[in-house]
């Protein structure tokens, strides 16, 4: 017995249909996860922690955070803690890692919860001068057994990564984190 394609023509149509729409949807799914993946990844920060001058021949000592990435960070919690006691401002971790006896002239850049940093800006978070015995201990101790900072920050899509700078910091660049605690009081002078 032979089958009537025309009876079922319709049906075996609009299964074709079907299909072909599903597999459109499956693949237009597929491409826009793709493309949003894409678009975190075009925009992720990464942010660097270093020292700059204080050796011989330089004027100057400066702690800077650097966003190497693509994107813009938003720091979420700058912690500085020296002696494993945390210390809110840079007068104070002066004071504690020089032995005083010196003024030291410093400028600063307070870090405040939601500060931006855009992608290629270095912030200079700190910079003493003029070269002195002083500000040489400064230097030496940042990173140091001493000291240690934690930074948070996120990507404008809220991914969230933890950099730290101390003595043992091979491991703690740009960790990913669920997410960032706000420090509320930031860290300035």
């Amino acid at each position: 017995m032979a089958l009537n394609w025309d009876k079922y023509s319709d049906k075996i149509t609009a299964i074709g249909a079907t299909v072909t729409a599903l597999a459109a949807i499956s693949i237009t799914v597929i491409e826009m996860r793709s493309e949003q993946e894409f678009q975190r990844i075009s925009v992720e920060p990464y942010l660097e922690m270093g020292n700059s001058g204080g050796a011989p021949g330089f004027d100057f000592y400066r702690f800077v955070i650097s966003n190497t990435g693509l994107g813009p960070a938003v720091i979420k919690s700058f912690e500085f803690y020296v002696d494993d006691q945390e210390v809110l401002a840079w007068s104070d971790a002066l004071e504690l890692l020089t032995s005083g006896d010196e003024e030291i002239n410093y400028s600063y850049s307070s870090i405040l919860p939601m500060r931006r940093i855009s992608a290629e800006e270095t912030l200079v978070a700190v910079e003493l001068t003029p070269r002195s015995p002083t500000v040489v201990s400064f230097h030496r101790a940042m990173p140091g057994d001493r000291v240690k900072i934690e930074l948070c920050y996120c990507s404008v899509y809220d991914d969230c990564w933890q950099s730290d700078f101390s003595a043992a910091f091979t491991e703690g660049l740009h960790q990913p984190v669920r997410e960032c605690p706000i420090d509320e009081d930031g860290f300035s002078n």
